[in-house]
């Protein structure tokens, strides 16, 4: 995981999850999909389009920021 930095940087951006009644920490989407970039491993790779259409329906389904307009 050198990509993305040590453990350390990577803890504090894991998400909070639970498996099987267990409480776990995830690496977040960006990061797996960094991860598995520069493994470049075949089975790496091939999961490489799933994990980006994720990504990409993720971050169109997140709420838009409704900022007030500059002048208000």
């Amino acid at each position: 995981m050198s990509r993305i930095g040590g453990y350390e940087q990577v803890i504090g951006r894991a998400a909070d999850v639970t498996v099987g009644g267990i409480p776990a920490k995830a690496l977040a989407l960006d990061q797996l999909i960094q991860t598995k970039k520069a493994a470049g491993r075949p089975k790496d790779l091939a999961v490489l389009p799933e994990l980006t259409a994720l990504l990409d329906r993720k971050r169109q389904q997140a709420p838009l920021s409704h900022e007030p307009p500059a002048d208000a």
